[in-house]
């Protein structure tokens, strides 16, 4: 699970942003904290990032994205400075990656067990030079240094470092969905697999009570006044056909763990519908491997006290010179100094300006 991810010099973020999954010491929706693993460390199941266009949020999103592709399938032509923390079954882990076009400049990976108090280093490198952790076998110091561009993670894990292998399954387990660019995985075609979908897309509002796979592509199956009829995905409507390219993620990341990142959430889905999809993974039951979901969203229907917990929201604005800043719900104060209440109407406050993260329109 993702605990927290900071990034710094990475297109409009100048400054550090970082977004944290760790739960502050507040009450609501506390049965929504996830620890499957018994580690005492509960996380929250659900990010959401608002703010206008241009302020920053997919910028956010991308920058852990290209830390993913960094890792899988180097190189990447990118600069910033990347540094996320996350669990995995046994261990909490701590992987830092700088990179100037594309070029590794630093790297570091440590860990800590969830019972233990001190941080164990696995490697840390400056350009080229790699040097071990301690209890590292020296024979990986044996290894031949990889082009620029690729980082020791990826090498490592290719050649049977444990912790290494574990970090990288980590990073594999992350899934990501952007509905105006169609990075849309394919539809699963077996029986069971078709029903676990359909159960899904039911639960969102959609009406399709099946789909069919054939070479002239997918078709949504009907039913209606006792007859039964067939209907190209591409004619549905535009919710329709995202839900079709979501509902495979959100099946995967909820039945086996991992985070799911979706920039715009709110593109063609109704608010309802929105809504739906993130209590998914608010509970044990459809939630039982703490999967976690990471979103942005320009439409304010989901930001509710009844949904979300005041940790879970976070906004982006650009500043004075251009530079996109993030910061929580949790953290801002009125004029007296006192925290936004539990059971605030959450989106009136921010569209009367209350929190900031507005669109600037000449005139006001």
């Amino acid at each position: 699970m993702l605990s927290q991810f900071s990034v710094h010099s990475y297109r409009s973020y100048r400054s550090q942003a970082l977004i944290s999954m760790q739960p502050a010491n507040i009450d609501e929706h506390a049965t929504a904290l996830r620890d499957p693993r018994k580690t005492g460390r509960p996380l929250l199941p659900v990010a959401a990032i608002y703010g206008p266009s241009g302020s920053g949020k997919s910028n956010l999103l991308s920058a852990f994205l290209t830390l993913q592709t960094a890792i899988l399938q180097p190189p990447v032509q990118a600069s910033g400075a990347f540094e996320v923390f996350f669990q995995t079954e046994q261990y909490e882990y701590r992987y830092r990656l700088i990179l100037a076009d594309g070029v590794v400049l630093d790297e570091l990976l440590s860990r800590i067990s969830f019972t233990g108090k001190k941080s164990a280093k696995i490697f840390t490198r400056t350009g080229n030079q790699l040097i071990l952790g301690p209890s590292i076998s020296k024979k990986y110091n044996k290894l031949s240094a990889p082009p620029m561009g690729v980082p020791y993670l990826k090498v490592l894990a290719e050649n049977g470092l444990a912790d290494a292998q574990d970090a990288a399954g980590w990073f594999r387990s992350c899934r990501s969905y952007d509905a105006h660019h169609g990075n849309a995985p394919a539809l699963p075609g077996t029986q069971p697999d078709r029903e676990h979908i359909c159960s899904l897309l039911s639960q969102a509002g959609c009406s399709v009570k099946d789909y069919v796979l054939n070479s002239e592509g997918v078709f949504t199956v009907h039913h209606s006044g006792g007859r039964t009829w067939q209907l190209p995905l591409s004619q549905e409507a535009a919710g329709t056909q995202v839900l079709f390219c979501l509902a495979p993620l959100l099946l995967t990341t909820l039945k086996t763990g991992g985070i799911l990142v979706v920039d715009d959430l709110d593109c063609h889905l109704h608010p309802l519908v929105q809504r739906k999809l993130i209590s998914l993974f608010q509970t044990s039951v459809s939630n039982p491997k703490g999967a976690q979901l990471l979103f942005s969203a320009q439409n304010t229907g989901s930001m509710s006290s009844s949904l979300l917990r005041r940790d879970e929201i976070w906004f982006t604005e650009l500043d004075n010179q251009e530079s996109s800043t993030l910061y929580p719900l949790w953290g801002i104060r009125d004029a007296k100094g006192e925290l936004v209440r539990a059971n605030a109407a959450l989106e009136k406050q921010y569209m009367e300006g209350r929190y900031g993260a507005l669109p600037y329109m000449e005139g006001q």
